[in-house]
């Protein structure tokens, strides 16, 4: 992928961000701050990683050839989960 690519895919994601960011500043009842704060905190964090961790091919080799058992995650689940943790400690702000 080149850079002009990334950057075209990086514009369209950001398109309709801040709304999305106000819908969670007035449904959870948090800044909007703190509602762009915890997007990212989504994004980056649960969905990024997983497929950083659990989806790249270099990690399954290394993890296959290191004999590590893989885990088997429900990540759906999972991160339904952590969404709720992250939504009950920004909503007590």
């Amino acid at each position: 992928m080149t850079v002009e690519r990334l950057a075209e895919f990086k514009k369209n994601v950001m398109i309709g961000l801040d709304e999305v960011i106000i819908i969670l500043e007035k449904y959870c009842g948090i800044s909007h701050d703190n509602a762009a704060e915890l997007f990212s905190t989504f994004i980056f964090h649960a969905c990024g990683l997983n497929n950083s961790c659990n989806l790249n091919p270099l990690i399954k080799e290394a993890m296959k050839m290191a004999e590590i058992p893989k885990l088997k995650l429900d990540f759906a689940q999972n991160l339904n989960k952590f969404v709720l943790m992250c939504l009950k400690s920004y909503m007590k702000e």
